[in-house]
This record gives C-alpha cells, structure tokens and sequence, in this order.
C-alpha cells in the first residue's frame, strides 16, 4: 500500500470501511451470530489499521507490536479450539458408549463442552433431531454433566472408558 499514490489511499480505506460493514450486515437477521461471522469484518478492519499505520510512519515502531498482539491473539484461539475439540470429540465418546453400555434407556447424561460462547451450536444437543438420528439417541431426556466436573474425573483416569463408567457411576450415586 505504501507504493500506491496518495489520491487511492482514501479510495482503498472507504472500500475497506464499506466491505466490513458489507460482510457483517447479514448477521442483523441471520442467527447464530459468532466469532466466525465477525472474521471478514474484523480482518478488513485490521487491514485498515495497518494501511492507516503506513499512512503515519508508524509503521516501524507499531508494527513489533501488532505482530506480538497478533500472534497472543492466534496463540489464544489455538488453545481455545483445542479444548473445545477435544472436550466434543469425548462428549460424542460418550454418547456412543451409553448407547453400547448398559445404561437406562430413558435417560442420557450429556457432557457439557466448555466455552459455549466461542462453540457453534444453533439448537441444544439433547433436542437437536439431526445431533440424535446421527448418534442414534433414542430418547431427548437427560442431564447436563458440568465440564469441571467431568474435568476432573478425566485427570484421574487413564483411559475413556474409565473416565465414562466414573461418570456414570458418580451421577447414579446422585440420583
């Protein structure tokens, strides 16, 4: 951008300011709204602070600094997508383990996936037709087993299965 000539730079930032606003109004009436909706938006408005950065000379000593920021900030995404597979993959685990396993087939326990805010779920698992028919859930009834709770029980196992029939046995004891 530093190459362009002064005259296109308001051009480039109008574009900028109109493809974020583009690509975020969509979201004012389609739901869930997420941080993937938010990513165009927010990476034409960061593309906009770099041009604006350039614009000043302020490249030189901002740009060490975005670079940190940035990488803290996909550093902290990373982990955060992480967890939330790994907590989903042993909460679908568990699904099929309480279908295979001898458990009351009116009742269901559900592991609860952590940072819901941050997960992409338009409908809540248990009442999902989709969600069921794929795990072949019979029944929508159940509890919600809290992600600290089940946590837990995991660091103390050494395996799944353990971790599972831990589970189980904890909520039969609460009943």
């Amino acid at each position: 951008m530093a190459k362009l000539s002064l005259e296109t730079h308001n051009i480039e930032y109008i574009a900028l300011i109109a493809a974020a606003i583009v690509l975020i109004v969509p979201f004012f009436v389609v739901t869930p709204f997420g941080p993937r909706g938010a990513f165009a938006s927010y990476f034409c408005l960061c593309l906009l602070v770099v041009a604006l950065c350039n614009e000043l000379n302020a490249v030189k000593f901002s740009l060490p600094i975005i670079r940190i920021m940035m990488v803290m900030v996909v550093i902290f995404y990373a982990g955060l997508a992480t967890r939330i597979r790994h907590a989903s993959r042993i909460k679908n685990d568990f699904i099929t383990y309480q279908e295979k396993h001898n458990t009351p087939k009116d009742y269901r326990l559900y592991l609860e996936v952590p940072y819901n805010q941050y997960y992409w779920a338009v409908h809540p698992q248990a009442t999902d037709s989709s969600y069921r028919g794929y795990y072949k859930i019979k029944t929508i009834g159940g509890k919600l087993v809290p992600y600290a709770k089940w946590r837990l029980i995991e660091k103390n196992t050494n395996s799944n299965a353990e971790m599972f029939s831990q589970v189980l046995k904890v909520d039969s004891q609460n009943k």
